[in-house]
């Protein structure tokens, strides 16, 4: 999706008068994360509050996405834990170290040569940046995303998250019990759902001849049903069950189409070939393609029969988001956060993760279905109008601010 663009700079981030926020970003991928703070920032910085960002260096995709957005980003190495060291070659495990020690040093330096007021953390792995934060004193918000982690590790995390952020934000129900530990939220760890531009991801904004455009673009012939998955491909999207699927679906379906939408990362060439192998095996070159990250994410939308998510696990995907607001039914893994967005036979189909058959049954049954299609994707729509708006999102944010930019003793606020 495309955002306005707006004057933005690198050179540091000293400033006006605004309540100044702070994002760390350690994913160098486009996500769920990213389009959300692209996605609400004008609205914030129209209200008085700047967001600016600290991004991995060669993340150029999201520095894009940010600064058109008008968010001012300063690139640095983090020695992230993602990718994990057993990815790393010998030569990178020896560069990473010092990246991984240094990284909260660089960042103090940053942060206390500027004048931040809220240090807004995203995913368990940004400890190290909350840590830097309040040893230089600024408040800090740490945002928890996804359920792909191991639980010990969760668990080793869990006395910092009691105790270092000012406030913790979760994106559903399901995600806040995953980090809780089944422990009762405290009054500063907050629900926030992630948002989507429903007024832009409405059907009815394309025309016909931008849909037959589109899959013209995408070689879908007129009566093909098309299947759509849209993410970065790694295994925890579950994109090997989905294959399963598919070849089960087409020896009993016929003119259907699979398209798969999303960036490969370096580190996750070798699960791009081991798919490309298993759709070579299982012949499905002209039932199955992959088309990198497509830039007409409503494009791609709008020609979907059905959306799928098989992930092994997950936060709350944006992506699901967009595909409700868009109104195309979903069939989605029973996982994360999920469940708080698809309702089961209402909006879409949900099925235990890494279950090709069930997965194949559900898609079955709405492709082969056009009423059951039709009724969930309008209530998909409908419940995307009423709890998935961008203008929601913003509030939620600038309350949070406010709240703690009042708080902030550094005189400015």
């Amino acid at each position: 999706m495309e955002y306005p663009v707006h004057p933005s700079s690198t050179d540091g981030f000293e400033g006006d008068e605004r309540l100044r926020v702070l994002h760390v970003l350690l994913d160098p991928r486009i996500g769920g994360i990213q389009t959300r703070i692209a996605m609400i920032a004008p609205s914030l910085r129209a209200s008085g509050i700047e967001s600016l960002a600290i991004i991995p260096k060669g993340a150029s995709a999201g520095k894009d996405l940010l600064e058109r957005a008008g968010i001012r980003t300063k690139s640095m190495s983090f020695g992230l834990l993602i990718p994990t060291l057993m990815e790393l070659s010998r030569e990178e495990k020896l560069l990473w170290i010092p990246k991984f020690v240094l990284f909260p040093i660089s960042l103090m330096r940053e942060m206390r040569g500027s004048d931040i007021d809220i240090v807004h953390v995203n995913g368990l792995l940004g400890m190290r940046a909350v840590i830097a934060a309040r040893v230089c004193g600024k408040k800090v918000i740490w945002h928890l995303v996804g359920t792909h982690y191991p639980k010990s590790l969760v668990l080793l995390w869990q006395v910092a998250l009691r105790n270092l952020p000012d406030l913790a934000i979760f994106l559903s129900e399901q995600t806040a019990r995953f980090y809780l530990g089944g422990r009762e939220r405290k009054s500063s760890e907050l629900i926030v759902r992630e948002a989507v531009d429903v007024d832009y991801l409405s059907r009815d904004k394309m025309t016909d001849l931008q849909i037959k455009e589109t899959r013209k673009n995408l070689r879908i012939e007129a009566d093909e049903r098309v299947i759509v998955f849209i993410g970065n491909l790694n295994r925890a999207k579950g994109i090997e069950t989905l294959l399963d699927a598919l070849a089960a679906l087409v020896k009993t379906t016929s003119k259907v189409k699979l398209i798969i939408s999303g960036q490969t990362m370096p580190t996750q060439m070798s699960y791009k070939e081991f798919l490309d192998k298993k759709v070579k095996k299982f012949g499905l070159d002209r039932r199955a393609e992959f088309i990198g990250r497509y830039p007409d994410l409503r494009g791609l939308l709008r020609i979907a029969t059905v959306f799928v998510l098989p992930s092994i696990a997950e936060g709350t995907p944006i992506v699901v988001m967009e595909a409700m607001s868009m109104g195309v039914p979903v069939v989605a893994s029973n996982v994360g956060g999920i469940p708080d967005l698809v309702r089961d036979g209402e909006t879409g189909l949900l099925v235990n993760p890494d279950d090709s058959r069930a997965l194949s049954d559900a898609i079955r049954r709405l492709l082969e279905d056009p009423v059951l299609r039709a009724t969930m994707g309008m209530n998909a729509r409908k419940i995307s109008l009423e709890l998935f708006s961008k203008q929601r999102c913003v509030k939620e944010h600038l309350m949070i601010y406010e709240h703690l930019g009042r708080k902030t003793d550094n005189g400015r606020t």
